[in-house]
């Protein structure tokens, strides 16, 4: 008689937590970007001559901090499309 192998249903897999590894890096890469941006620049860029300086974090941030939630929206509708998948099969 041949043994079957069950899958082991998951909802995070390994493909998972590839992509949201380098987006915690992104998050706390962001967590660091007010210091870098209002400390002095090694590259001739001051920022902190442009205004309020919250107003030129929070311009120069929002696109990437609206790209991460767009990723991290996007993955969790993954991980629940899974989810609910693997709740048909058991329940069928």
């Amino acid at each position: 008689m041949k043994k079957s192998k069950k899958k082991r249903l998951t909802t995070f897999d390994r493909q998972f937590y590839v992509m949201i590894l380098p987006l915690l890096g992104l998050i706390i890469l962001f967590l660091f970007f007010p210091f870098l941006f209002t400390s002095r620049s090694w590259f001739g860029i001051d920022f902190t001559e442009t205004g309020q300086i919250g107003d030129t974090i929070g311009g120069i941030l929002s696109p990437f901090i609206a790209i991460v939630a767009a990723i991290l929206t996007f993955l969790h509708f993954g991980s629940n499309l899974r989810l609910m998948n693997n709740r048909k099969r058991i329940y069928r």
